[in-house]
């Protein structure tokens, strides 16, 4: 009997079969049944000792779905043609990955050969390999290559990828990969084993920025208990799934209670980019109930995103000090500001804030900012307690209003958005090129 009594948050996880062992393979495939997975990822140590006909067969009599994790490589028309053994297989798989590498040609035929009712899901880059070994390779960074690999695959026709949590976000906004089905491997609950996995976030932060399904392996089969830790991770998606639905209900309230520019008026940002105005001054000083509302569904976000609670929470000037404090206090952790110079630019901590440091030794914080464009506040906060001897800084903001955040990839920091929805964001140039500025029909509002 299964110990899964609710399938909500069960269907999002493939349980990772790996092995070269007959025996082992049906006592996972045993156990995979009795957990209540919908579907397994059987690897290529499976399908290279036992064969793809074994593999089916064997998924077949527990009855479970699978995933074929053939990693094909090879020329289109040995791709396609080892596609068609599958999809002709009497209990075929609902997925067969392949590396971007073998190229849009290959990526083409294979899903053709697939047809609809079997997803070629595309690896952009193994979850193993880090960021030297690929800028050595590509010339692009782990990031820049993820997503020409993801684009190349998106405008081959393939329906899903397979790429590391860390990339899922950046994937979900970019135009052509934007409704594919993606496949996450190497997440980790907070405190599970990481073992050979790079670029790791847990199994809701994946969820939470558009992961369909995650591959679990280790983290279940190899627990002392894998029925509650099955269990676990269930409750986990299950809460990134309802904290989707918060963040989004919030959201519909926020803007029709002014957060945004209506249509027809765009800002000068303190940046100096152009675009429609997010100002969270409506929310925080005008809007109390919402306020209240959001200090309380940030601090549940980063204890659920993260798997902890920080050590800190630091604000960015002017905007979220004091929200920064709010949040603290529902974590039950200190809260602390920022400073902004006379210049307007240059952020500070507050000397307060370092002493904190130096006799506290804190090892988690986060930096809360309300709108993320380019990144360049946020950094600055985060590169001081960096160096005042933080171990980990993220940077978290409420909106993320363009797709990459460039200071703060520059600097290596990483940062989070609970809304993670793009903005058409211009630079001044752009905005005067493109007649967006000069246009009639639209009112332009110039930085104070």
């Amino acid at each position: 009997m299964s110990v899964v009594t609710s399938p909500r948050g069960a269907e999002r996880i493939v349980l990772a079969i790996d092995t070269s062992n007959f025996v082992e393979l049906n006592e996972n495939l045993e156990l995979a049944e009795k957990l209540g997975a919908r579907a397994v990822k059987l690897g290529l140590e499976v399908l290279t000792s036992q064969g793809v006909h074994t593999a089916s067969e064997q998924a077949e009599v527990y009855g479970l779905a699978w995933k074929a994790d053939a990693k094909l490589d090879d020329i289109p028309t040995t791709v396609a043609k080892t596609v068609q053994v599958y999809r002709e297989l009497a209990h075929p798989p609902e997925a067969i990955t392949m590396h971007a590498n073998a190229g849009r040609e290959a990526i083409r035929l294979a899903q053709e050969a697939a047809g609809a009712e079997i997803d070629m899901l595309v690896v952009t880059e193994l979850t193993t390999k880090e960021n030297d070994e690929i800028e050595e390779e590509s010339q692009r960074s782990r990031l820049d290559q993820v997503l020409f690999r993801g684009d190349k695959a998106g405008r081959a026709g393939a329906h899903g990828l397979v790429a590391s949590g860390a990339e899922v976000a950046h994937l979900r906004v970019q135009e052509s990969t934007s409704e594919m089905q993606y496949m996450i491997p190497g997440t980790r609950s907070a405190g599970a084993n990481a073992n050979d996995q790079k670029n790791i976030i847990t199994p809701a932060a994946a969820v939470l920025d558009g992961a369909d399904e995650l591959v679990i392996g280790r983290q279940v089969s190899q627990a002392e208990d894998s029925e509650a830790a099955m269990l676990s991770l269930i409750h986990e998606i299950q809460q990134a799934e309802e904290m989707m639905e918060r963040i989004q209900n919030f959201k519909e309230r926020a803007v029709t209670a002014g957060l945004m520019d209506p249509d027809g008026v765009h800002h000068e940002f303190k940046s100096g980019m152009h675009g429609q105005k997010l100002d969270f001054d409506v929310i925080f000083k005008q809007n109390e109930a919402l306020a209240a509302e959001l200090n309380q569904l940030v601090a549940d976000y980063i204890e659920l995103r993260y798997g902890m609670k920080p050590d800190m929470v630091v604000g960015v000037a002017d905007g979220t000090n004091g929200p920064a404090q709010e949040v603290a206090a529902h974590l039950s952790v200190p809260g602390f500001e920022s400073r902004k110079l006379a210049d307007k630019k240059t952020l500070l901590l507050r000397d307060q804030t370092v002493d904190m440091i130096e006799q506290e030794h804190p090892s988690f914080a986060v930096v809360y900012e309300d709108v993320g464009t380019t990144g360049s506040s946020s950094v600055q906060i985060a590169k001081q307690l960096l160096a005042a001897g933080v171990e980990k800084v993220v940077v978290l903001n409420i909106w993320k209003r363009t797709a990459r955040l460039q200071k703060l990839e520059e600097a290596g920091i990483e940062y989070a958005a609970m809304i993670n929805e793009p903005l058409p964001t211009y630079s001044a140039e752009q905005c005067a090129e493109s007649g967006f500025c000069s246009n009639p029909n639209e009112t332009f509002i110039p930085r104070s």
